[in-house]
């Protein structure tokens, strides 16, 4: 969704502010930015904050089962650790970390970030349209 703001109110941006001459050059770098550089970007900011906040470390499988609400004795937990080529040892530690990501904060916070992005949009986005734009909408015949 904030993708999709951001596109529509640059597209309008850019229609409006450049001559007839420049207008294709300057939607194909705008594009370009966006959906080049800006998703290349936005692709590696997200995966670092993903990682740095939303990734849980586990060294044991008593943790584990706290975080999922089970028991260290539960096969499908014991079967979750082992498909991550996880072995369990005596004392109940892992031979190395279970990383787990926190999918549901994961989403909330993306979706609070469009949620933002949307009243933004809605305060500060104002298109207005030129005289000839609003002859040519009231022309249009459904």
């Amino acid at each position: 969704m904030a993708f999709d703001f951001f596109n529509i109110s640059g597209s309008l941006f850019v229609e409006t502010s450049t001559n007839a001459k420049t207008r294709s050059s300057a939607q194909g770098l705008f594009m370009m930015m966006t959906n080049g550089f800006g998703a290349v970007f936005g692709s590696l900011v997200s995966g670092w904050m993903i990682d740095k906040y939303f990734t849980n470390s586990f060294q044991n499988i008593s943790a584990v089962a706290t975080y999922v609400d089970s028991t260290t004795d539960n096969s499908h937990l014991l079967s979750f650790v082992k498909s991550h080529g996880i072995n369990i040892l005596s004392d109940g530690s892992f031979d190395k970390a279970l990383l787990m990501k926190d999918w549901q904060h994961i989403w909330l916070s993306f979706t609070i970030y469009a949620l933002v992005v949307t009243v933004l949009f809605a305060i500060m986005f104002k298109h207005k349209h030129t005289r000839a734009e609003e002859e040519a909408i009231n022309k249009i015949s459904h």
